[in-house]
């Protein structure tokens, strides 16, 4: 079953319109009067919930759960409303601050109470910037220089190749060690 979806008016968009004589008011090209889509389950107490959420130590999914919408739609919500954003910053904020505690509190239990092991690991998937493990390798030289070439190379002239052809016949050639197969 296929819904027809009928617009009575048409709004121009702004690149169909004539910058010096705009035939609709301004409010007309952002707002119409039967939007299209489903309504947005934000209110503003919505804050105060994701806040209250965060003080029991409740991750973003958890809090999407607990509000009846997805996970991207409270990025969106955070995108749009810049108190939501805050109180999402927030809630986050006591939501690490619920597992420290829990944490510090399970330290002083005997390690057949406490699985160290799991807790690192949703320590670790739920607040990365904190608790991940990172390893950094950088290549450089000294004092951050470049490392240089350990040898250089010169441009393949006629000398150079049958000086290179020589070695390299004077090396497969050579006796080796029947064990190492290292040259004697």
């Amino acid at each position: 079953m296929q819904r027809k979806i009928q617009l009575k008016k048409r709004i121009p968009t702004h690149t169909q319109l004539d910058p010096v004589n705009l035939p609709v008011k301004s409010t007309q090209l952002t707002k119409s009067k039967n939007p299209v889509g489903r309504p947005t389950k934000y209110t503003p107490d919505v804050c105060d919930k994701v806040i209250a959420m965060g003080r029991q130590g409740y991750c973003k999914a958890e809090m999407a759960s607990e509000l009846g919408v997805s996970r991207e739609c409270i990025y969106e919500w955070a995108r749009v409303h810049e108190e939501f954003c805050d109180a999402l910053e927030l809630a986050m904020t006591f939501s690490e601050g619920w597992w420290d505690h829990l944490a510090n509190k399970a330290i002083l239990l005997p390690p057949s109470k406490f699985n160290t092991a799991l807790w690192a690991r949703m320590m670790s998937a739920r607040f990365p910037h904190k608790y991940r493990e990172t390893t950094r390798l950088a290549h450089s030289g000294q004092k951050g220089a470049p490392i240089p070439p350990l040898t250089q190379l010169q441009p393949l002239t006629g000398e150079n190749l049958v000086q290179w052809y020589k070695q390299w016949i004077e090396r497969i050639t050579r006796p080796k060690d029947k064990f190492t197969q290292q040259p004697i």
